[in-house]
């Protein structure tokens, strides 16, 4: 069975699911004890989060059937019918164009803006957001407070690395980023058209050394940087590049590309938030929606449609990766203000002057 084969099938078991999800919500006395469970804050939230019956949520890039799905797990979760609209683009731009035309007046339409830190606080500076006090407001776990008015959602993991496992073996892998200086990876490295990999690596390695080892993988290894971040992955499937830098590929892996994560240690992560806009139509929705990313449903659902999750999430897809091997998480407030590190390393990447 070929791998687009394999592709096909498993996008007609998600549509499985999720109409299976779609025709059992909670109702009755399923909902009832379900929401008797909830913490105090988000039980108060509960009936005009029902009135409002709908919201938009910036953030990942998902098709139709996932977008169906996290609605129904989200409406399972708290008992009726919520259905999310799900958007993305590009998150620094998006970000920049809805700090613009708030300020004119114009609606973001947005109620939640899922997104790493550093677009975080774009929204932050612009005066986009609202502030949302999660602990008090949700109930949610302080420890996953995210900054100033954020809920960690989900680990990035831009700094992690993939292969083709046809043509890496597992005992050839790469298994720190040094690795990848040895002469064997010479021009056979992808990396994406932006420094920001870089920027979360240099909080581990500091920022000298990760300037040295940049330098070195694009002058010494002829590291091939492409346009995008799907480019990566795609062009990592196809055995275009043996190795990229910059994308995990749980996904690709389950539907059986010929890709596997590298074991990089230590694991580099990033975590993203749900931060809710501050003209958002559907408030309640939109805290209901972060905190219900937060909790162990959440992250189950997450890994389960789309293969991310925190890395502490028991059970998930990134948890079981992570097993055995030292996590280092990037702190918001290195996150929030990259920007002189995106130029210094776009520099040597030849991105900027």
């Amino acid at each position: 069975m070929t791998w687009l084969t394999r592709s096909v099938l498993h996008a007609a078991t998600l549509a499985l699911i999720a109409s299976v999800l779609s025709g059992s919500g909670s109702t009755g006395a399923h909902a009832q004890a379900r929401a008797e469970n909830l913490p105090a804050p988000i039980r108060a939230l509960l009936d005009s989060a029902r009135k409002e019956g709908a919201a938009v949520i910036f953030g990942q890039t998902v098709n139709p059937t996932q977008m169906q799905q996290y609605s129904d797990a989200v409406s399972q979760f708290y008992g009726f019918k919520i259905q999310l609209n799900m958007i993305s683009s590009m998150h620094p731009v998006k970000a920049a164009e809805v700090v613009q035309v708030m300020k004119q007046g114009v609606p973001s339409g947005i109620d939640v803006f899922w997104t790493a830190s550093e677009v975080g606080e774009v929204l932050r500076r612009g005066n986009a957001l609202a502030p949302v006090d999660w602990v008090k407001e949700t109930g949610a776990d302080a420890r996953l407070k995210w900054g100033e008015d954020g809920l960690r959602a989900h680990d990035g993991t831009l700094a992690m690395v993939g292969y083709n496992t046809q043509l890496v073996t597992a005992k050839d892998a790469p298994r720190s980023y040094l690795d990848l200086l040895n002469p064997a990876w010479k021009g056979r490295v992808a990396v994406p058209r932006t420094p920001t990999p870089f920027t979360y690596i240099s909080y581990y390695l500091g920022v000298e050394k990760t300037e040295a080892f940049l330098r070195d993988l694009i002058e010494k290894q002829k590291a091939k940087i492409l346009a995008s971040f799907p480019d990566l992955r795609t062009r990592l499937i196809t055995g275009e590049f043996a190795v990229e830098l910059g994308s995990e590929v749980f996904r690709d892996r389950l539907t059986g590309a010929p890709v596997e994560n590298a074991p990089i240690d230590p694991v580099i992560i990033t975590p993203w938030a749900s931060y809710v806009m501050r003209d958002a139509k559907s408030p309640n929705i939109a805290r209901l929606w972060g905190y219900w990313l937060s909790t162990p449903d959440g992250q189950k659902a997450m890994s389960d449609i789309a293969k991310i999750s925190r890395a502490d999430a028991e059970g998930t897809e990134f948890w079981k990766f992570a097993q055995g091997k030292k996590t280092v998480m990037v702190p918001e407030e290195y996150t929030r203000d990259t920007g002189r590190l995106v130029r210094k390393f776009g520099k040597v990447m030849g991105l900027a002057r």
